[in-house]
């Protein structure tokens, strides 16, 4: 594979990263809404399926950001691997210096190291209790008014 195609499946990855992130925040934010629009309070039932549902897809995406950054780590490692000189790399790929820099300064730093990895993922599911504490104790205290 050669290093423009690296590249090109790289940035396409970042985009994933993004599309995954929209998707989480949109699922929570619309999870949340439900919850707080009905003009009743949910029945305990519909509060319980909705949890659930939302417990699944926090799993799930959790999973799809972990292939993500397995992916990113396998590329990081094709491109690494594939040039000794860092500095050819960059001056390969980009035309502005901003960038150089930055893919020069990546490059340096571990796939895993560089995302932040364990931190990601303690922000992730600290969100996603906190909505699904807002699922289940929204109704409750709506049901007492």
């Amino acid at each position: 594979m050669d290093i423009s195609t690296l590249f090109d499946l790289a940035s396409n990855r970042a985009d994933a990263w993004n599309t995954l992130w929209q998707l989480y925040i949109a699922v929570s934010t619309g999870v949340l809404a439900i919850v707080t629009a009905s003009a009743k309070p949910l029945s305990k039932p519909s509060t319980a399926i909705i949890g659930v549902g939302f417990i699944l897809f926090l799993i799930a995406n959790s999973d799809a950001f972990k292939n993500y950054i397995t992916v990113r780590t396998q590329i990081h490692e094709m491109i690494t691997a594939s040039v000794e000189d860092k500095s050819l790399i960059a001056k390969a790929a980009f035309k502005d210096k901003a960038d150089i820099v930055r893919l020069s300064e990546n490059l340096s730093v571990p796939s895993n190291e560089f995302l932040g990895v364990k931190l990601f993922f303690i922000f992730y599911w600290a969100i996603g209790i906190l909505v699904l504490l807002g699922v289940w104790f929204i109704p409750i205290i709506r049901r007492r008014e």
